[in-house]
């Protein structure tokens, strides 16, 4: 018995051996290790390649959000995560990252395919005008040189604020809300078309209002360096 087991093992070592020897032959097409066990990890500040929707993104690997998409294929969609200001990547040790505060100091970026071409901006117009109170009597100044509107109350934005860029041909604008009982504003949402078929919404901290322009320039470099071209 012993014998024949030994006899066993040769055999299935020396189908193992062929295979490996064709392999060889093919490339090591069969058995390389990223193959077989999947694309490492990327780390740092190493851009890796992803693709949301057709459109091919390379994104430093230490902006993104999730480990599990800091490899290079397909996705529905990513996420980026910033710290405020500088736009920094958050370090694994920020205390940033694992406190309540954390919405105070960092901003949040979605990939995904967009819907409509409308963004935040377009959207003033065309949608949130007739949504908004007309009587803006006692309202407070805006930070940064930005007009501030309310909406009306039980409509689908009840509770938020928008503030947006006066006099420009397509502005910056952004609607902000409260996420606890305080009812003040604490983060604010716009969002860009990126690319040829993306839309890219940024959550960002009410307090980064007062330097939105530095917000807006800033992004809409890291979008055109993560494209190879700019935002559409």
């Amino acid at each position: 018995m012993p014998a024949l087991l030994s006899r066993r093992r040769l055999g299935v070592i020396c189908v193992i051996c062929v295979v490996v020897s064709a392999a060889c032959a093919a490339g090591w097409h069969w058995v390389r290790p990223d193959l077989m066990f999947g694309t490492p990890l990327a780390s740092g500040e190493t851009p890796v390649g992803l693709t949301v929707a057709g459109e091919h993104l390379a994104i430093p690997a230490d902006r993104l959000r999730f480990a599990d998409e800091r490899r290079p294929g397909d996705y529905a969609r990513v996420e980026i995560e910033l710290k405020w200001p500088g736009l920094q990547p958050l370090k694994d040790n920020d205390p940033a990252g694992k406190t309540l505060a954390r919405d105070g100091e960092l901003v949040f970026i979605t990939i995904e395919p967009r819907e409509t071409d409308l963004d935040t901006g377009d959207r003033i117009g065309t949608i949130y005008q007739k949504f908004l109170e007309q009587d803006q009597t006692g309202d407070p100044v805006a930070p940064g040189g930005l007009v501030r509107r309310h909406f009306l109350a039980g409509t689908a934005y009840d509770g938020e604020d928008l503030y947006f860029e006066p006099g420009s041909v397509h502005p910056f604008a952004t609607r902000c809300f409260a996420i606890d009982k305080s009812q003040q504003p604490i983060s604010c949402l716009t969002d860009e078309r990126l690319g040829k078929h993306l839309m890219a919404t940024i959550r960002f901290p009410v307090a980064a209002l007062p330097d939105w322009r530095t917000l807006r320039d800033r992004t809409d470099q890291m979008f055109a360096e993560m494209t190879g071209g700019g935002s559409g």
